[in-house]
């Protein structure tokens, strides 16, 4: 099945939201001692329970930073 290159653009920065491809960023929180919102969430919510919105959403700061960064 060919994907619509709309929801291979969506997919692919949802993607990068995700905690295993931010590796440096988990690090820098584990390495003082915080945990992610989603480990504790995942502590707090039973497996399925818990479904996220606002994933893509961008900082309002767009007039002083460019859209690249926020993301």
């Amino acid at each position: 099945m060919k994907e619509h290159p709309t929801l291979k653009a969506f997919l692919a920065q949802r993607d990068k939201s995700l905690d295993n491809q931010r590796r440096s960023a988990l690090q820098k929180r584990h390495a003082r001692g915080y945990r992610t919102a989603r480990e504790n969430l995942a502590d707090l919510c039973d497996p399925g329970s818990f479904q996220e919105y606002g994933q893509l959403a961008v900082a309002a700061q767009r007039e002083r930073r460019g859209i690249d960064d926020l993301r």
